[in-house]
Order: C-alpha cells, then sequence, then structure tokens
C-alpha cells in the first residue's frame, strides 16, 4: 500500500530549506505547488515504473493531472489512508499561512458528495471544508487545491463559500 503520511515531512521539510516562513504569499504558493508536484511524482514512480516513464517524457503534467494518476494507481479503498494526506497538508499550509487551523468536517447530507463546501470568513480567509465521506479524494484535492491557488489570501473579495458541482451526468441528458 502506498504510504503518503511522509508528505507532512518530506514537503515541510523542503518548504523550510527554501524560507518559506519568509516568503510572500504568491511566493508560497508556488513553492508549495512545485514541492508537491515532486512529492506526487516521486509517489507515482514508486508505485508504477511505466507511469514514472510516461511522467518523464511529459514534464508540462500538472499537479492535478499527477493527482488523478496516483488516485488511478492506489486502490479506491485504500483513498481514505493515503490520498486524504494531500488535501490535509495544503489545509495545513493553508491555516499556517492564514495563522489558525482549516477544519475538515464530514456531512452525512447527500448533495455534498459531488459538492464539498469551503467557507470563508470576512477577511478571505479559510474558515473550514466540509465533504462527504463517499467524496472522491481526488475531487477533493482539486477542489481545495485550486481554491489554494486562485482564491486564498488574495486581495480580491471572495464569495463566502464556494462549491464544486459534479456535472458529469448532465452532459448525457
Amino acid at each position: 500500500m502506498a504510504n503518503l503520511m511522509d508528505i507532512y515531512y518530506k514537503v515541510g521539510k523542503n518548504l523550510y530549506e527554501k524560507d518559506f516562513d519568509f516568503k510572500s504569499t504568491e511566493e508560497k504558493k508556488i513553492l508549495v505547488e512545485g514541492n508537491l508536484k515532486n512529492y506526487v511524482a516521486g509517489k507515482i514512480a514508486e508505485e508504477s515504473t511505466m507511469k514514472a516513464i510516461e511522467l518523464s517524457n511529459n514534464p508540462q503534467v500538472t499537479l492535478d493531472e499527477l493527482v488523478i494518476m496516483l488516485g488511478d494507481l492506489i486502490p479506491k479503498e485504500e483513498h481514505f489512508d493515503t490520498m486524504r494526506h494531500l488535501t490535509h497538508f495544503i489545509l495545513n499550509i493553508a491555516g499556517e499561512m492564514q495563522g489558525w487551523s482549516i477544519v475538515w468536517y464530514e456531512e452525512q447530507e447527500p448533495e455534498f458528495i459531488d459538492n464539498p463546501l469551503v467557507k470563508f470568513n470576512e477577511a478571505g480567509k479559510i474558515e473550514s471544508l466540509t465533504s462527504h465521506k463517499e467524496t472522491s479524494y481526488v475531487q477533493t484535492f482539486q477542489f481545495v487545491h485550486e481554491i489554494f491557488k486562485e482564491t486564498f489570501m488574495t486581495k480580491k473579495k471572495v464569495q463566502k463559500q464556494l462549491t464544486l458541482k459534479d456535472t458529469r451526468n448532465e452532459s448525457n441528458q
């Protein structure tokens, strides 16, 4: 079974060595992106030599694409024990950057399966993430990653809540 629990130490150590705490918000986001990309690519290489070769031939692959690849390599029944650590890492870094922790809640209502929810405070900082236990950990990571890159700690006015809607079934109607 893949082990992603070392993400906190490995990526955290790399960020520390690059003076993460002394960088601007945008520089921090770039450092997190690059270090997560390297970490996930390394985990893919541990799981599949063929995927590692495929990655080496495509240096333009995005972090989200890497997470999809890793999610495909790890059996779904192991995602809770593995893939959730990617989202926890982003939430931990965001919490450190904003000065307080972000809580990840589990909601029982089925409408949260394909619609995780991030709540912001008036200052544009993240208060919480809410998802359903059946929500894809790959989808949750992509959702939180997008918010981290595009919305988190930006100077523009942000909405208080953002949700991700799965539109795959709508195109078939």
